[in-house]
C-alpha cells in the first residue's frame, strides 16, 4: 500500500509526513490490563492522601485564625 501511494502521488505528497504515520511498529496484539479491581487500592490511597493533605492544610494553612 505504501509503495502504491508513493507511486501514484506527487513528490510533495510522497514526503514521509503523509505516509509515515501509517506504519505499524511493534507487536500488533491487543494490550490487556489487570482490570478495574487492581486500581481500587491506588484510588483509595490517593483519596486518603488527599484527605490527609486537606486536613493538614486546613489546620496549619491560611484558614487558621491568627491568634
Amino acid at each position: 500500500a505504501k509503495l502504491e501511494f508513493l507511486a501514484n502521488n506527487s513528490d510533495l505528497r510522497s514526503h514521509p509526513l503523509f505516509w509515515a504515520g501509517f506504519i505499524p511498529v511493534g507487536e500488533m496484539e491487543p494490550i490487556y490490563g489487570r482490570g478495574a479491581r487492581a486500581s481500587y487500592g491506588w484510588w483509595a490511597a490517593g483519596i486518603s492522601l488527599g484527605i490527609l493533605l486537606l486536613a493538614v492544610f486546613w489546620t496549619k494553612g491560611p484558614f487558621q485564625k491568627i491568634r
